[in-house]
């Protein structure tokens, strides 16, 4: 921070509280920060709202952005239970609870729903459970019978703003108001533009620019689709299965992309001469998934890998088919009958590893941050830990013991890292809980394995 930075803007002595947001400007007082404030909220903002012909309206980064940095936050108009299926929540906080059945299980005392318990904050502020519970109370038969229609408590509460809170009646009617809090899930530079994905991370291009052009209306140019290997990835990249230049009874062995990121564009070979359509791509593409949906429906071992073996002639190994066939494939190795952790032959182990390592090589890619494909690579991570933890339980030296635990420490602590984010009760808060939990049992482990090392 420079000089001028330290000084206070409005009486120009020396500057002791820090604007928190942007940690730009300093001020000596809280009042001269908020009198400051109304000159100050447009540098304050870490965006800037600019137009062009592609992309009509967008916004742009207007300085450094470190990763996890706020860009956005806005207090929600309305909030409600989640509707996941018939088990009972909260309605304060939205815990899940045991059998309503259960006497020991608390309910509201008016309107008879089930609540984690009577000092929780949320049934007993005047703002949140409390404007329902009124109208709930009307009809107490209904959670006398656990009939709770929790699809029903969202809109409730935002009709009930009509009365309560007319101006976030206006604001939820205006259908703008939407987002209470987003965070870059990597490092942005300022001028870069502020963008989010609105389609499958996961897919190749073809299939994310189809989706986006029918869905959203525009072909993306960002740097992924723009580059024919999806960044090296060759996420959609394609076998050549030509013969060879050289010698016809060998496989020509090249690889098949775009040759360039216009729309439709023709893909050849990057060795022979061979060339496929947009169109025949497409079609292949369908009849591939349609193939990959019928084996991961009820995988086994043995069905994965012969199905991984065909797929292996026409795809890059590092297809978006086959990805999700490895991402099913490194769950079964350590679970399928016969194929437990402990029963895994050396070999085995090894693949389950390389395969763990391939899938993340592809994520850090595709998703630095690992912010789109967070439980994808959550579940990477776990399966990758656990192998190795195998792998230096069949270890016979102290020093590979070491090594190989070190590594999964490494994996456990980015798995809880990068699911830090995620909301209470989702699945990446329960991923999220298994990681914690097999981290103190590695940390135990490792502790062992130097007193008896000492």
């Amino acid at each position: 921070m420079s000089d001028a930075e330290i000084i206070c803007p409005v009486c120009k002595k020396e500057g002791a509280h820090l604007c928190s947001a942007c940690k730009l400007v300093s001020y000596c007082s809280k009042e001269h920060q908020k009198e400051h404030w109304p000159t100050h909220k447009a540098q304050c903002q870490p965006f800037n709202m600019k137009h062009s012909l592609d992309l009509g309206r967008y916004l742009a980064c207007s300085r450094d952005l470190k990763r996890d940095a706020t860009v956005i936050s806005e207090h929600p108009l309305a909030f409600g239970p989640k509707i996941v299926g018939p088990a009972a929540q909260c309605l304060g906080c939205y815990q899940p609870l045991e059998d309503p059945n259960d006497p020991k299980v608390a309910r509201c005392p008016r309107c008879r729903w089930p609540i984690c318990s009577n000092v929780c904050f949320g049934v007993i502020h005047k703002d949140h459970h409390q404007p329902e519970c009124l109208v709930l109370c009307n009809n107490v038969l209904v959670a006398e019978n656990n009939n709770f229609m929790y699809e029903a408590i969202f809109p409730l509460r935002c009709l009930l703003l009509q009365k309560k809170n007319p101006r976030k009646w206006q604001q939820f009617m205006s259908l703008e108001s939407h987002v209470n809090e987003r965070q870059n899930d990597v490092e942005i530079n300022g001028g870069d533009n502020l963008s989010t994905m609105y389609t499958h991370i996961l897919w190749g291009t073809q299939a994310r620019r189809d989706h986006l052009k029918a869905t959203k209306y525009f072909l993306c140019k960002c740097q992924r689709c723009s580059d024919p290997t999806e960044l090296g990835t060759h996420l959609s990249s394609l076998k050549c299965v030509g013969a060879d230049a050289k010698d016809e009874t060998v496989q020509c062995q090249g690889t098949i992309l775009p040759i360039s990121s216009a729309e439709n564009a023709d893909w050849k070979c990057d060795r022979c001469p061979a060339t496929l359509t947009a169109s025949h791509v497409a079609d292949l593409m369908s009849r591939i998934s349609s193939d990959v949906d019928l084996h991961i429906e009820n995988p086994t071992v043995s069905k994965l890998e012969q199905f991984l073996s065909k797929l292996d002639k026409l795809l890059h190994k590092n297809h978006y088919h086959c990805f999700m066939v490895k991402h099913s494939l490194i769950q079964l190795y350590g679970r399928e009958s016969g194929f437990t952790l402990d029963k895994l032959t050396d070999l085995q182990l090894a693949r389950k590893i390389d395969m763990c390592k391939e899938l993340m090589c592809t994520i850090d890619v595709i998703d630095p941050g690992h912010g789109r494909a967070v439980l994808y690579s959550a579940v990477v991570q776990l399966e990758l830990q656990s192998a190795l933890e195998e792998s230096s339980r069949r270890a016979q030296s102290i020093a590979d013991k070491n090594r190989l635990l070190a590594e999964a420490k490494v994996q456990l602590e980015a798995c809880i890292r990068d699911l830090a984010q995620e909301p209470p009760f989702s699945a990446g808060a329960s991923v999220a809980g298994i990681a914690k939990s097999r981290l103190i049992e590695l940390l135990r482990k490792m502790k062992k394995l130097k007193t008896v090392e000492s």
